[in-house]
């Protein structure tokens, strides 16, 4: 069925539309500012290697709305590419949205789901997707400034050549936030790369309610507002002293800017993670829930 771009809310159905809608931003011809675009439909992607959709010239500005639908089969490899994922970058907004058995490859600012977000909100959105690039490299978003993070997660193998990778983000900068939102996937470390966690490679905002599984090594400024992270190798915290700022041997994020103070940030075992007594405040009536049974016995969103 032929799509009237014209109008103020669009629904999409199938790959070949999907793939339409990407090209219209692309090219420059539309960035649908003012706009709803629904999923009505799950798509697999199998008409060959996806081109992300938005570069910095030409990017998306309207609202994705997944409508609790899942794409999947997304698969780029563009290994000298920046901005890339689902989306490459992005300014718009992207809700209810699933991106499944996926593998993104590029060079800086790589993301399941954006490899660039600027000034727009990512929300009940999850990718369970192998992520590979050289810097900025995260399992749902490369980068994000002055945008917000809430009620995501994110599943799968993220690789950071270089610098600047994390599980669910590689950075977090410019008045932005993460909120209720978990990594349960694996973060390679490469040698001589300490900017590495598994939340957040580098965190220059806030992140609240959030934890992360599987321990990776790195000397972290603690920035979290009651977030937690799988007690690993190493065991116990210890806090040193380091050009005025107060560090952290944490799994959590990788390196920060000049916050110095430590907030509600702790490592925990595997089993204080499974008992919902760890996570005071956090609201399980209307956003977590917790059962032995899914999600490994780890919270999940609702």
């Amino acid at each position: 069925m032929k799509i009237n771009w014209e109008e103020k809310e669009i629904s999409i159905s199938t790959e070949a539309q999907l793939r339409e809608f990407a090209a219209l931003i692309n090219s420059g011809e539309k960035d649908f500012n003012g706009c709803v675009i629904v999923l009505e439909n799950d798509i697999k992607i199998s008409g060959g290697e996806w081109v992300a959709i938005g570069t910095p010239l030409h990017h998306f500005e309207g609202e994705f709305d997944g409508n609790g639908k899942i794409i999947r089969g997304v698969y780029i490899d563009q290994p000298d590419k920046n901005y890339q994922g689902l989306f490459g970058y992005n300014e718009g907004d992207i809700k209810n949205l699933g991106l499944v058995e996926s593998k993104i490859i590029g060079k800086n600012y790589v993301g399941g789901l954006v490899g660039y977000n600027i000034m727009s909100r990512i929300t009940r959105s999850y990718t369970v997707a192998d992520v590979i690039g050289d810097g900025a490299v995260g399992g749902l978003l490369g980068k994000q400034v002055f945008g917000f993070i809430k009620n995501c997660y994110s599943s799968g193998n993220i690789e950071g050549k270089d610098f600047l990778a994390g599980g669910l983000i590689g950075i977090n900068c410019g008045e932005c936030a993460i909120i209720n939102s978990y990594f349960s996937g694996k973060v390679a470390y490469n040698f001589g790369n300490e900017l590495i966690g598994d939340l957040a490679g580098v965190n220059a905002g806030e992140i609240k309610n959030c934890y992360a599984l599987k321990a990776t090594l790195g000397k972290s400024p603690i920035l979290h507002l009651k977030s937690f992270a799988v007690e690993g190798e190493n065991g116990k915290i210890e806090i040193e002293d380091e050009l005025t700022e107060e560090y952290i041997e944490n799994d959590l994020v990788g390196g920060s800017g000049h916050y110095p103070e430590i907030i509600n940030s702790e490592l925990k075992s595997e089993s204080e993670m499974k008992q919902q007594s760890t996570y005071c405040d956090w609201d399980f009536n209307c956003v977590w829930k917790i059962d032995p049974n899914i999600n490994n016995g780890f919270p999940y969103l609702r």
